[in-house]
């Protein structure tokens, strides 16, 4: 069932995201051809330099506030709203209704992730495709003639489980924040922004106060950059524990208030 689920979430919001990223693609390649062409002719006028630019920043803050309120939205009104009153009669377990909202949430913030990297190094590329190919190319020799490759191919795996934990810390600090505005018999919303606060001012303190001191003592005794590259690895797997039981604990506060508190009036 929760594949289900998981196939009828992805499919509306992939309505809404795919424009999203189509619009981030064109404009990088306009950006892209405006940058070669500034830099060909040394044309750089607010049309052909500057404009491109500020398009591309204003459709990547666009897509930043569509997916936050996307977030937001589908486990609001999708859990605790309307649609609520229809996904509480399927044979299904809150924890698979949290899971969907949070699996689907991830493969959206993991797809823009990439379409970011992908526009980023196409745009680079259709500007100065001669440095693109030449720094490709020194990147390849480096780890060549790397002798710990095995250092970094942890780290960069670690890289992508700490991208996994952090975006879903970060979609649970709404849900927790909704689920604690939905506790509220008036003012929901103010409630929620209060929670929200209060939410990310823990996570804040926690991560000031416990995370970083620890993955700091990690690596404090560093004398090399093969042991300087160990402690940023332990550090790494510090945080991404940490993130897990945030985020567990965060997902059984959201579980309890959907199977004891719900309040769909």
């Amino acid at each position: 069932m929760l594949g289900k689920l998981i196939k009828y979430d992805f499919r509306s919001c992939w309505k809404k995201f795919w424009p999203v990223w189509a619009a981030v693609f064109v404009i990088s390649v306009i950006n892209g051809i405006s940058l070669n062409y500034c830099e060909k002719y040394h044309n750089y006028n607010f049309l052909p330099n500057t404009l491109p630019k500020l398009l591309l920043f204003g459709v990547a803050i666009a897509a930043c506030v569509i997916a936050v309120l996307w977030i937001y939205n589908e486990f609001c009104h999708g859990l605790l709203g309307c649609e609520g009153y229809l996904k509480f009669t399927l044979p299904v377990k809150e924890s698979e209704l949290i899971g969907s909202k949070a699996i689907v949430a991830l493969i959206m913030e993991t797809i823009s992730a990439v379409m970011v990297v992908v526009c980023v190094i196409m745009m680079a590329f259709i500007a100065t495709p001669e440095y693109i190919i030449d720094m490709f190319g020194d990147i390849f020799r480096f780890f060549a003639k790397f002798e710990d490759v095995g250092i970094i191919i942890v780290l960069f795996f670690e890289t992508i489980v700490g991208f996994v934990t952090t975006a879903l810390l970060m979609d649970f600090h709404i849900y927790t924040a909704v689920s604690a505005g939905h506790m509220a018999k008036n003012n929901r919303k103010i409630v929620t922004v209060i929670a929200m606060v209060l939410i990310f001012t823990l996570t804040v303190f926690l991560m000031l106060n416990v995370v970083a001191p620890l993955t700091i003592a990690l690596n404090k005794n560093a004398m090399t950059w093969k042991e300087d590259l160990i402690g940023i690895m332990n550090g790494g797997a510090v945080i991404i524990v940490f993130e897990l039981i945030y985020t567990a604990a965060m997902f059984l506060f959201v579980q309890f208030i959907l199977k004891n508190k719900l309040n769909l009036e």
